[in-house]
């Protein structure tokens, strides 16, 4: 039996197929397959099977596919349990609630630092004898501070709720001094020593 001319090794396949053929014999394959569609049908072949072959090359190795088999089924059982929304967002909260309470109760009072620069009012010392004053609901401030600072006042508490300041005073001399000029004062509605 005669050997075709025009056959193609299947060496020479792969060798075009990977690009490494002498350009005259590409160029030959290139012109056998426009007229032999059984030609080119074969080079899709191999080009398939050398993609295949190069994909196994890159893949890992069995261990590595084992723990890509053990890591899809974890996921796969995590997806499985129903998960509430609200149940990490609880859990957050509680965590940064603890925090703050150990941090306040721990760590706080162990801290070194400057005495504190201020004191509520209502929780200092007293500052001295105190007038109770209810001033009318349109003095300015303005009007306020000038008549506070006219009598010696300093504001200890207030306003109230009911609109009431309490003033304190550096001795009962001041403190009364100074109830005999608010209670004249058209600003003041109601003053009372305490």
């Amino acid at each position: 039996m005669a050997e075709d001319p025009d056959a193609v090794a299947d060496e020479a396949l792969v060798a075009y197929v990977r690009g490494r053929l002498p350009d005259a014999e590409a160029a030959r394959i290139v012109a056998l397959t426009a007229a032999r569609p059984a030609l080119a049908a074969e080079i899709a072949l191999v080009r398939g099977i050398a993609a295949d072959v190069d994909a196994e090359a890159a893949a890992p190795g069995p261990g590595a596919l084992g723990w890509a088999r053990i890591a899809r089924a974890l996921d796969a059982e995590a997806l499985l349990q129903p998960v509430s929304p609200r149940r990490p967002l609880w859990h957050m909260a509680a965590a940064a609630a603890a925090a703050v309470v150990v941090w306040q109760l721990v760590a706080v009072p162990l801290l070194p630092g400057p005495e504190p620069r201020y004191q509520p009012a209502t929780q200092g010392p007293a500052a001295g004898p105190e007038i109770a004053v209810v001033f009318a609901p349109e003095a300015t401030e303005a009007e306020l501070r000038m008549l506070l600072r006219a009598v010696g006042a300093e504001v200890v508490g207030g306003p109230s709720a009911v609109g009431l300041w309490r003033l304190a005073f550096p001795d009962a001399a001041a403190r009364d001094a100074a109830l005999a000029r608010l209670a004249a004062d058209p600003i003041v509605e109601s003053a009372q020593a305490e």
